[in-house]
């Protein structure tokens, strides 16, 4: 009876054993090293169903902004993003019952900023707000988007990072190539290095903290040709809660 029981264990382990042999042999793995880098860090922030699975998101803290004869600017700053095409970007740097604003908006095609009372429209407001949209989803809008990816070799030290502690993936899009830097030990992202018309900005991330079941960057710095240009501090970022679509309507130019 009881060799009896041993066989029937044994055989019960060992078809269990057989069918985790072939659904890892079944699982997809990912061929292409750069790619896989990418999903190694889109499972490190949480996972595509996370990632992509929000519908609205609130950011708030502070913006300090460097401009060339003013020097450095504070600003209570607020995020609204309601996918999949609206977006409000509060700054407001007024002090000293001195008002000095900037509120960019996109609804839609429609994109407009709000300076002081003033409302301003032209290509490079609605460019960069139909970026940021199309970047809302972070890592997953490059895996979905891109049309190739390839490994950099030797990221160089510098004054930020040292290279060997990063992993350099180059991923292409037409005739743009945008540059992901990814800490080897975390396998989230540090860096995002894009080349354009005004030349070479980067963008940096640290401040990871989990919000929602993601871990999130709190702490967000744009170089501009080496100078650092903006410095974003969130105090608090949360996903799924509810927005007020007028305030994706105020102040919308006619036609």
């Amino acid at each position: 009876m009881n060799l009896f029981r041993i066989e029937r264990r044994t055989t019960v382990l060992l078809a269990v054993l057989v069918i985790s042999m072939l659904i890892a042999a079944c699982s997809p793995t990912e061929k292409d090293p750069a790619k896989r880098v990418l999903n190694d860090a889109v499972k490190a922030i949480g996972g595509e169903s996370k990632l992509t699975g929000w519908t609205t998101r609130i950011e708030k803290g502070t913006l300090i902004s460097i401009w060339a004869g003013w020097g450095r600017l504070t600003a209570e700053c607020t995020h609204y993003t309601n996918k999949p095409d609206k977006l409000l970007l509060d700054q407001d740097y007024s002090a000293n019952d001195h008002p000095f604003y900037f509120v960019y908006t996109l609804n839609g095609e429609q994109a407009w900023a709000e300076i002081n009372l003033g409302i301003r429209q032209n290509q490079r407001t609605t460019d960069m707000l139909k970026k940021r949209m199309r970047e809302v989803d972070g890592i997953t809008y490059f895996l979905t988007s891109c049309d190739s990816f390839y490994l950099v070799p030797g990221v160089p030290d510098d004054s930020l990072y040292s290279g060997s502690d990063l992993t350099r993936v180059a991923c292409i899009a037409g005739e743009d190539t945008t540059l992901l830097d990814f800490l080897n030990i975390s396998h989230l992202l540090a860096r995002k290095i894009e080349s354009g018309q005004g030349g070479e900005t980067h963008l940096l991330m640290d401040d990871y903290r989990k919000v929602s079941g993601m871990k999130v960057p709190f702490h967000i710095r744009l170089y501009e040709n080496g100078t650092l240009s903006s410095e974003y501090k969130w105090d608090e970022i949360s996903f799924d809660v509810e927005i007020d679509p007028a305030i994706f309507e105020k102040n919308r130019p006619s036609g």
